[in-house]
């Protein structure tokens, strides 16, 4: 440690951020990020860990051959960070008509940057009825200070939507 710094552990700064692929799913296979095997379960279960940090742990998704394949919409509780390594290398893939992400209600400061979020058709001019963002807030619990940026959503009927939710940022989305 130098001057006016503050000696911490390589565990302690390993845990700033979490790959996706540090997960398993149901069938103890690590998450693929390939488009093919379903990823669900071990996404989820990255974003629930992540969310339990109180200093807000990021969650990268690394550059891979394909996306985390999901079948069911993926939910965020708590503020997060969620990164990927840049659109049109790393993201999700919603497989039968699902929503993406969900932000729950009361939950404030997250940010998603540098991911796609895709149906499974990509580029198609026939949309279904999900989003690829959903905020969910009420007139008595809002969801405040989000950031999306760079962002790639594709394939949805509304690339975003909410209600009761307040000073978010949206660049490049």
């Amino acid at each position: 440690s130098g001057s006016g710094t503050y000696a911490r552990t390589v565990q302690g700064k390993e845990r700033e951020i979490i790959s996706v692929k540090d997960f398993k799913n149901t069938d103890g296979t690590q998450v693929a990020l390939d488009g093919t095997q379903d990823d669900t379960v071990g996404i989820q279960a990255a974003v629930v860990f992540c969310e339990t940090f109180a200093s807000g742990a990021i969650l990268h998704f690394p550059a891979s051959t394909g996306y985390g394949k999901i079948t069911t919409q993926l939910g965020i509780n708590a503020s997060i960070s969620i990164k990927g390594s840049g659109r049109y290398t790393s993201g999700i893939v919603c497989i039968g008509g699902i929503n993406g992400f969900v932000i729950n209600t009361g939950v404030d400061h997250v940010t998603i940057e540098n991911l796609d979020i895709a149906q499974a058709v990509r580029f198609s001019t026939t949309a279904n009825g999900a989003a690829g963002i959903t905020i969910i807030g009420t007139s008595g619990s809002h969801s405040n200070s989000h950031t999306f940026r760079d962002v790639l959503i594709d394939g949805f009927r509304d690339a975003i939507i909410g209600d009761y939710f307040y000073f978010c940022l949206f660049d490049n989305v």
